[in-house]
């Protein structure tokens, strides 16, 4: 099923990217997340990552080298326990996709209980109405209501400049990784579920800048999440561990923002919407073997 699937997804890609085939990949894509899903128990989630690393220069690097260490390290956290045991088949890639392909994408992420969508790339700027547009390719944007239509519980992270011009390099952050807890997979991902169906389905939307600022390509907004999880996980004060303990959205994204306005010299300032502290969506999950109902 894993290889049917492979294969229906990576066909999926090839027509959606071509105007006049554009809808024989939707029925593929839809096939192939049918296909997965066929044999699923319990809650559905897609974690849909949108990246643009920008035109190639003459040196042949990619305008933002950090985009691909920022989507690694996302599927890496995701699959992980701490991360919520996300299966590989819940979690989508698409770089510099086209417009039509986003929005097929999108459609599907909207039929999950829950979607975590991200945008990793070169910037957002502002258009009519009080609305932002999304480069997502070298020709083509999409207005940034466009990732919030459809609602349902959703999460929106936009790590990309809001000002048009490159970013200045700062020196790149050196961590220190410490080994975690020993969580269980399958308490992390059934906790992590319970979590989330216990929030109201609202569209939370994290920006790694404020308007007319730059997105740090280095000690960016999303390393800089993954670094609070882990450090929430290292440093857990707790006397018994006779339950489980999330980090939610709200409060991984103070944690972050801290960071990144310490690196920044206060030059950039990620910025949340739509979204309290207690109601938002669990980012990170820490369970073991012997917890129980």
């Amino acid at each position: 099923m894993k290889n049917m699937h492979a294969a229906l997804l990576s066909a999926s890609y090839f027509f959606l990217n071509r105007t006049f085939m554009q809808s024989i990949g939707a029925a593929l894509l839809k096939a192939s997340q049918s296909l997965v899903h066929r044999k699923h128990v319990g809650v559905k989630r897609v974690a849909l990552f949108i990246v643009g690393p920008g035109p190639v220069n003459e040196l042949g690097d990619a305008y933002l080298p950090g985009v691909q260490r920022d989507l690694d390290a996302y599927r890496t956290f995701f699959e992980s326990p701490l991360g919520g045991a996300w299966e590989s088949y819940e979690i989508l890639t698409l770089k510099s996709p086209s417009k039509y392909s986003v929005k097929a994408h999108l459609k599907l992420a909207s039929k999950a209980d829950y979607a975590f969508i991200a945008f990793i790339g070169n910037e957002v700027r502002p258009s009519k109405q009080d609305t932002k547009l999304i480069t997502i390719n070298n020709k083509e944007t999409m207005l940034d209501r466009e990732f919030m239509e459809d609602g349902g519980r959703r999460t929106i992270i936009f790590d990309c400049n809001r000002k048009t011009a490159p970013a200045q390099a700062m020196e790149k952050a050196v961590f220190a990784d410490s080994p975690l807890p020993d969580f269980d997979r399958t308490n992390c991902r059934k906790y992590f579920d319970r979590s989330l169906m216990k929030c109201s389905p609202v569209v939370v939307v994290a920006h790694a800048c404020r308007d007319g600022e730059y997105a740090n390509d280095d000690h960016s907004y999303i390393s800089q999440q993954i670094r609070q999880a882990n450090n929430y996980a290292l440093n857990l004060k707790y006397e018994t561990c006779d339950s489980y303990y999330t980090l939610r959205i709200a409060q991984v994204h103070a944690r972050a923002s801290a960071a990144v306005r310490a690196h920044s010299k206060g030059l950039q300032n990620p910025a949340l919407e739509r979204a309290r502290p207690e109601d938002s969506f669990p980012f990170c999950i820490l369970a073991w073997s012997f917890v129980k109902d």
